[in-house]
């Protein structure tokens, strides 16, 4: 689910304090795609939805396969002879 889709669940006041965010609109910025929230706030997010909004989706730019260390589902990574992803 996506930031945005998750936020008609539930009060963005509500996410951005569990989060440890000062403002709602920082959050509101980053469910509509004005803002990409740093890996930090990322992981913070996807810890306070339960998993329902993943880093994967909040910063699909990060290597997570790697740093969750599952580099065994990078199709890249996992090809004969490919040089680790990173």
């Amino acid at each position: 689910m996506d930031l945005k889709a998750y936020l008609t669940t539930c009060s963005a006041r509500t996410l951005a304090e569990a989060v440890g965010l000062r403002s709602v609109v920082y959050l509101r910025q980053i469910a509509s795609g004005v803002r990409q929230p740093s890996t930090l706030v990322a992981l913070r997010i996807e810890a306070a939805t339960q998993g329902a909004v993943t880093v994967e989706e909040l910063r699909p730019d990060e290597p997570w396969h790697i740093i969750r260390g599952k580099a065994a589902r990078c199709p890249h990574c996992a090809a004969k002879d490919a040089a680790p992803c990173g």
